[in-house]
């Protein structure tokens, strides 16, 4: 099934390893012996391509521009919250949403019928949840460079259903949940381009043999002496399937294969 959405929601789908800025000049250094705290609402208006298979129905091509975001969303939010003391910190991003969308099915595509006017509909709600270690590995007065390490934490629950036309009209049905959990590497680097903007870049990668990678790339222009502005983009990457039992007790098929990418603007206050 191969998706084309837009979200448009205050989420944070799991960036926060691209939201933080810490090597601008005005920015004086915490006492090793104290805790900053980072909190990160933000909005994400993210294109998804990829497809989707869920047991007992064929698979459902949704494609929605930017106009249709309001339709599709149902529900989400997002919170990033980073802490460091020292060269030692902790991320923690979570981001929920649940999507909605229907669209038409080809004639005779794989599992559908050679019979026109084929509609089906789809809803997911995917939550997930990232914690990292964070190590400032090197600091300079203009740049910085982080390593992470941690987990990212999956949970997707997809349903659906497919109205076929006939004498009588047929009904296909189908829902399933996974979750999961991939092991986390990466790093992310700030650089001060003046004491009011930093520009920054982070690269997470899966630790298993799909090495799905998370990209972010943006600028952070200081808002006070406490908060800050994020604008920049992302790219982020799921991939995973399985076989499970129906309720049937037929054998089927759960895949996920996505990305989801596109610009974002986020908010960071600091205690």
């Amino acid at each position: 099934m191969k998706i084309n959405l837009c979200l448009l929601c205050m989420l944070p789908v799991i960036m926060g390893a691209g939201l933080r800025a810490d090597a601008s000049e005005d920015q004086p250094a915490s006492p090793a012996s104290n805790w900053s705290i980072s909190v990160r609402p933000y909005v994400w208006l993210a294109g998804i391509d990829g497809s989707l298979a869920v047991p007992g129905l064929p698979e459902i091509p949704l494609q929605a521009s930017f106009g249709d975001v309001l339709s599709n969303f149902d529900v989400g939010g997002m919170l990033a919250i980073e802490g460091r003391r020292g060269r030692w910190g902790v991320l923690a991003d979570l981001m929920h949403v649940r999507l909605s969308e229907s669209a038409n099915l080809p004639p005779g595509a794989p599992g559908v019928p050679a019979v026109p006017g084929i509609r089906a509909r789809a809803r997911t709600t995917t939550t997930t949840l990232l914690l990292t270690a964070v190590y400032q590995a090197t600091r300079t007065p203009r740049a910085g460079v982080d390593l992470l390490a941690g987990i990212r934490y999956w949970s997707l629950d997809a349903s659906g259903n497919v109205d076929v036309p006939g004498i009588p009209p047929t009904r296909l049905t189908g829902a399933h949940s996974l979750s999961w959990a991939d092991p986390q590497l990466g790093v992310r680097g700030t650089v001060a381009v003046s004491p009011r903007v930093d520009l920054v870049a982070s690269a997470l990668i899966s630790a298993d043999s799909d090495l799905l990678p998370d990209l972010y790339a943006g600028v952070v222009i200081a808002a006070g002496e406490d908060a800050s502005v994020h604008i920049g983009y992302r790219s982020l990457t799921v991939d995973r399937r399985k076989r499970v039992m129906t309720p049937d007790r037929t054998d089927g098929l759960f895949d996920v294969d996505a990305r989801l990418h596109g610009l974002l603007v986020g908010y960071d206050i600091r205690f």
